[in-house]
């Protein structure tokens, strides 16, 4: 239990040393070096950055060690086409007469309100703390567990690949719209509109993220 517990707190740490870009992408993440800075035992910090390689936040290369992951649009790519698929099946799923509707009734409800906040800064910090929800609700609600695992694994790879690059930004603004002709056309218990509509902001969250990493997006 101890060394379970050791190894969470070495996985959160490193996480964070990536995140406050102590590593940055292609660095490499020695172990007697990640020891001395976490206080801990080489075994909890090679079980972490197992984990990590698995979120696909760390690659760990045969007889060279583990190193932070670099930018691969073309897996980032195969995600975001699992992620459509996914986010399209639950989405009709929801739309089945024996689920309930309120949950995304309220959902709708909050994300109206959020789109009237008129700070841009508070707007944008409301929009992401409801992405969160919004998802949670799609997948825990869809009553299909498969699925849910499916969908909670490419959320940490999504996160994962937006962690190591900083370069995927958040578009909050840009989404209300689509997420409000998602929870419409479930609330409405329409599920091809449904799965139409999540497929599409899936599709469109691709695009500008693809938009914001080239070269002409970067120079902005």
């Amino acid at each position: 239990m101890r060394e379970e517990k050791l190894s969470k707190q070495a996985y959160e740490k490193i996480r964070e040393l990536i995140k406050t870009r102590r590593y940055l992408p292609g660095d490499p993440l020695p172990e007697n070096e990640l020891s001395e800075i976490l206080g801990m035992s080489r075994t909890p910090i090679r079980e972490a950055l197992h984990r990590l390689e698995d979120e696909q936040t760390v690659t760990i290369k045969p007889h060279l060690g583990a190193f932070v992951s670099t930018t691969d649009l073309g897996q980032l790519c195969n995600i975001y086409e699992v992620r459509e698929a996914v986010d399209g099946m639950m989405a009709r799923i929801l739309c089945k007469p024996s689920i309930n509707t309120l949950p995304f009734t309220r959902l709708r409800e909050r994300l109206l309100k959020i789109r009237e906040i008129s700070d841009g800064a508070e707007r944008a910090a409301q929009l992401h703390a409801f992405a969160k929800d919004y998802g949670t609700a799609i997948r825990t609600l869809c009553e299909n567990p498969m699925l849910e695992k499916l969908s909670a694994s490419i959320l940490v790879r999504t996160d994962s690949m937006g962690l190591i690059t900083r370069i995927i930004p958040l578009f909050p603004d840009e989404s209300v719209p689509e997420r409000l002709a998602a929870l419409d056309a479930i609330i409405a218990k329409d599920a091809d509109r449904a799965e139409d509509a999540a497929r599409q902001h899936v599709r469109n969250v691709f695009c500008r993220i693809m938009a914001a990493v080239s070269p002409a997006g970067r120079g902005k």
